[in-house]
């Protein structure tokens, strides 16, 4: 590194900065309604969270046309951006949301600048020949 700090973007938050308590509820609504709105958002208050999780309601099945394993060539990726995309594959990692892997198959990375300045990290599974 050439001697400048380099701050990595912010991409997830690990800590949950808003709650159900900070849920605006209409005004305008009978105190009745207010409360079974209040209810709602407290019983399910763990899907009420700015903090990415793991799901297991669904399951998604990827089945392949061809036997031989896919692997393409990562993007060349300038050195300041592979600390954006080191941490968010580590923060990733963290929370469980990804899993390390070995296997055959690879693709690229690409990085998506988000309408706040911060990144999405992306994979580009098309192109293949």
């Amino acid at each position: 590194m050439s001697g400048k700090n380099v701050e990595a973007l912010p991409l997830y938050n690990f800590r949950q900065k808003e709650t159900v308590d900070d849920v605006l509820i209409n005004p305008r609504l009978s105190a009745e309604k207010r409360n079974q709105v209040k209810d709602l958002l407290v019983k399910y208050k763990e899907i009420f969270s700015d903090v990415p999780k793991v799901t297991y309601l669904i399951e998604h099945k990827v089945e392949l046309t061809e036997s031989d394993p896919v692997k393409r060539k990562p993007y060349p990726i300038p050195y300041k951006m592979q600390e954006v995309i080191d941490k968010e594959i580590e923060d990733m990692l963290a929370m469980g949301i990804n899993e390390s892997s070995e296997g055959p198959y690879a693709s690229p990375l690409v990085l998506v600048k988000k309408p706040d300045g911060s990144y999405r990290v992306c994979v580009n599974f098309q192109g293949f020949e």
